[in-house]
Formats: C-alpha cells, sequence, structure tokens
C-alpha cells in the first residue's frame, strides 16, 4: 500500500489520545544516487504558540512514522522506548523560532504565488509575496 492510501495517525505511532495529528510518508526512492524521504505531517498545534518540545516530538514522530512505513523490520515500539531518552533542555536551549538566516530552507528564496490562466491571461491570485520578506515582517528576525 503507498503512502496515498494510508495515513499514520499519532496514536497508532505515539500512543496518544486525540486524532488531531497524522503522518503521510512516502516511500524513499533514489536518484542519482541520493535516497529521499518525504514525509507530510498535518497537526493541529501547529501554530506560532507551539513550544520548542511540542515541535521536537511531531518531528521525532513524523520521522518515526516515515521510517516504520519504510522498513518493515521497524516497530513503533521501539520508537516509542526511545522517545523518553530524549534530551529535552537540550531541545529546549536552542533559539525557537531560529533566525531566519539559521533556518536555510530550499524556499526561503523563493516566492509564494497562486495564479489562474484563462488560456490568454494570468491573473494573481495572491502574491507574488518573498517568502523571506514575508517571514522577516511577521516574526521580525
Amino acid at each position: 500500500m503507498d503512502s496515498a492510501n494510508r495515513s499514520y495517525f499519532r496514536e497508532d505511532f505515539a500512543g496518544g489520545k486525540d486524532r488531531t495529528t497524522w503522518f503521510s510518508p512516502d516511500k524513499i526512492w533514489t536518484n542519482c544516487g541520493n535516497k529521499v524521504l518525504d514525509v507530510n505531517i498535518d497537526a493541529a498545534n501547529v501554530s506560532e504558540s507551539i513550544t520548542p518540545r511540542e515541535y521536537a516530538e511531531l518531528l521525532f514522530d513524523g520521522i518515526g512514522a516515515a521510517l516504520v512505513f519504510n522498513f518493515k523490520r521497524l516497530k513503533r515500539e521501539e520508537f516509542d522506548e526511545l522517545k523518553p531518552k530524549i534530551d529535552w533542555s537540550m531541545v529546549e536551549s536552542f533559539p525557537f523560532p531560529a533566525a531566519f538566516e539559521e533556518q536555510q530552507y530550499i524556499g526561503d528564496e523563493g516566492k509564494i504565488h497562486v495564479y489562474s490562466w484563462d488560456g490568454r491571461q494570468e491573473t494573481d491570485l495572491v502574491g507574488p509575496y518573498s517568502v523571506r520578506e514575508l517571514y522577516l515582517e511577521h516574526f521580525g528576525k
């Protein structure tokens, strides 16, 4: 079953009670020798007020779900045992959110632009906006 037909609910992976988070990992594929792993995470708690610990737990669970999905010998229970061993003081010692210049995402220099095309004319629906400018305007860092 591919990831388009299956969701990994947080409680299925990390023992949570509310289905407010789910993961949709894709298979690892190779392109020119590089292995790529894509996991989409939808979570109700992602907002400006998410704490570093909540964010780190979300990433841990998402990466764990993707690994369990791709490697059948790995079991959710193995990740459940590892999670309590995370050094939360170290996680919480990093600046959060990180300064824009330190994040270094692929899309940082990109544009947000949504448009419609009627066959003759392009009409801007959203943007174009600079990702950098929007972030700095919103967070000021």
